[in-house]
C-alpha cells in the first residue's frame, strides 16, 4: 500500500502521468489526500494523464483520491488531468472525492480529438468500477469532462461503471462521452449533477452506452477565482448525503440544510447573537463551581472561541461548539464574578455571572491563600 498526504506535485513532465505515474501493475491500495497536482504535463504522443496516470490490476479498492486540487495540467493524449485504466481478469475500484479539476487542457500543438476530456477512463479487457462524489470541474481548456471507453473483444463483455454524486460541471460542450469498443459496455449514472454552460450532458460515439441522469440541475454556481462557491450559488444545499463529512478545504459538510454540490462547501460565517451563562449563585470555599455557557442561535458558525475569566484566575481561551463549561475552585470567601466572551471572527458576545464564595478560608499545602489568588485552583471540562 502507498499513502501520499499533504504533498505537492508541481511542474513535472513525463511521457505519461506528468505528475504521478502509477504505470506498472498497481495491485495494492494507493491513496492521495490533501494534495495538489499542478502545472504537470504528459507530453508523449500516446501518453495521457497530465496530472496522474494509473493502471489498476487487482480486485477491490485500489485507488482513492480525496481533497485533491488538480489544476493547470496538460496532456497530449487522453485525460488532460486524469487517465485511469485497468487490466487483467479483475474488477478494480477507484473513488474520487472532494476533487477540484480546473484549467487543465492539451499540450500546445496536440491534435484535437473527440476523445479529449479532463478525465479519461479506458481499461482494456477488464472491468472498472469508479465512484465520484463532490467533484468540481470548471475553467478547463477542453470540451469534455469525462471520456469513457471500455475496450474488449471475446465472449465476455467488459464494463466500466461510473457513479457520480453531487458533481459540478461548468464550461463544457459535453459532460460525459462514451464509446463502446468491441464487447465493451459502458454505464454512467450521475445524481444531482449541476450543469452550468454545458451544451450536452451526454454524447454517444459508438455502441449503446447507458446514461442515467438522476435529478440533474442547471444554474450558475457563482464560483470565485479559486473555484469556491459564493453566496447565491445554485449549488448551495442542493446535494444529497454522499457520506462525505468534510469538503476540499477540510470544512464540515453540510453547513446548511443539505450538502452543497461540488468540492467546496460554502462557509457563511454567522455571528453568535447571544451567550447565556449559568451556574451556582453561591459555593463553599474549596468546592468546584461549574458554569455553563450556551450560544444562540443554533446556526452560529462553528468553531467558536470561548474566552473565560473569573475573579482570582487568569484567562482561559479555547475553541468549542454551541456550548462550553468551565469549573473554578476558590479557596478564599468573597464576591466573585465569572465572565465568558464568545466569538467566531464575525462577531462576539459576552455574559457574566456573580457568585458568592462562603465558608472559611482554605489553607493549601500549609500556606494561606491571599485573596484566593496564590493557591486558587482552576478546572475545566471539554465543551459540548
Amino acid at each position: 500500500p502507498l499513502a501520499i498526504a499533504d504533498a505537492e506535485f508541481i511542474e513535472n513532465t513525463a511521457d505519461r502521468g506528468g505528475g504521478v505515474s502509477l504505470a506498472t501493475n498497481i495491485e495494492n491500495p494507493v491513496t492521495i489526500t490533501r494534495s495538489t497536482l499542478s502545472g504537470n504535463s504528459a507530453t508523449g504522443v500516446y501518453g495521457g494523464g497530465g496530472a496522474l496516470y494509473a493502471r489498476l490490476t487487482t480486485n477491490g479498492d485500489v485507488l482513492a483520491l480525496d481533497q485533491v486540487v488538480i489544476s493547470d495540467n496538460t496532456a497530449w493524449g487522453r485525460g488532460k488531468a486524469l487517465l485511469i485504466e485497468s487490466a487483467g481478469p479483475v474488477t478494480p475500484y477507484a473513488r474520487l472525492t472532494n476533487i477540484l479539476l480546473s484549467d487543465n487542457g492539451p499540450v500546445p500543438g496536440a491534435p484535437a480529438s473527440d476523445e479529449d476530456a479532463v478525465v479519461a477512463l479506458g481499461p482494456g479487457f477488464t472491468h472498472l468500477e469508479i465512484d465520484l462524489a463532490h467533484v468540481t470541474a470548471a475553467g478547463n481548456a477542453v470540451d469534455t469532462f469525462m471520456y469513457v471507453e471500455p475496450y474488449a473483444f471475446g465472449d465476455t463483455p467488459r464494463t466500466i461503471n461510473v457513479r457520480a454524486v453531487n458533481t459540478l460541471l461548468s464550461g463544457f460542450v459535453t459532460g460525459f462521452i462514451a464509446r463502446e469498443a468491441g464487447d465493451g459496455e459502458a454505464s454512467v449514472t450521475h445524481t444531482r449533477t449541476l450543469f452550468h454552460e454545458v451544451t450536452n450532458p451526454h454524447l454517444t460515439l459508438d455502441g449503446t452506452p447507458e446514461f442515467i441522469a438522476i435529478e440533474p440541475l442547471s444554474g450558475d454556481p457563482m464560483l470565485d477565482v479559486d473555484y469556491r462557491l459564493q453566496a447565491g450559488s445554485a449549488a448551495l444545499d442542493q446535494g444529497i448525503d454522499a457520506g462525505v463529512a468534510l469538503d476540499l478545504d477540510g470544512d464540515h459538510r453540510p453547513q446548511g440544510l443539505a450538502p452543497d454540490i461540488g468540492a467546496d462547501e460554502y462557509l457563511e460565517i454567522a455571528a453568535p447573537a447571544s451567550v447565556t451563562l449559568s451556574g451556582p449563585s453561591s459555593v463553599q470555599a474549596g468546592v468546584e463551581a461549574v458554569f455553563l455557557a450556551e450560544v444562540a442561535p443554533q446556526t452560529a458558525t462553528q468553531p467558536l472561541t470561548y474566552e473565560w475569566s473569573a475573579t482570582d484566575f487568569g484567562p482561559l481561551s479555547r475553541p468549542g461548539g454551541l456550548s462550553d463549561t468551565a469549573g473554578f475552585t476558590w479557596l478564599a470567601p468573597g464576591a466573585k464574578t465569572v465572565t465568558v466572551t464568545v466569538s467566531n471572527g464575525q462577531g462576539e458576545v459576552s455574559d457574566s455571572w456573580p457568585v458568592t464564595v462562603v465558608g472559611e478560608e482554605i489553607f493549601w499545602d500549609g500556606f494561606e491563600a491571599t485573596n484566593g489568588q496564590a493557591e486558587a485552583r482552576q478546572s475545566v471540562t471539554d465543551g459540548r
